[in-house]
């Protein structure tokens, strides 16, 4: 299994301490970084994971589009 990007660590380590601080009574401002921060954060998530090329895909063929790469028992019907 290949290594998953460091975004998806990040983000999720900043998740989980997005948690952990709701149980605990810290100042305002804390709670007010991480509410902020987790919109740029998401953003990345997804901007990292899209641009993730280390799986090869191959291209369609004419009427694939409704077939899938992964599962030789589910093809796109033929006319």
């Amino acid at each position: 299994m290949r290594p998953l990007p460091s975004a998806v660590h990040i983000v999720t380590g900043v998740l989980l301490l997005n948690m952990l601080v709701a149980v605990m009574d810290l100042p305002a401002w804390v709670y007010s970084i991480l509410f902020a921060a987790v919109p740029f954060l998401m953003i990345w998530l997804a901007w990292t994971v899209l641009r993730d090329r280390s799986v090869p895909m191959r291209d369609l063929q004419d009427g694939d589009e409704w077939g899938y790469q992964d599962r030789s028992d589910i093809a796109p019907v033929k006319d």
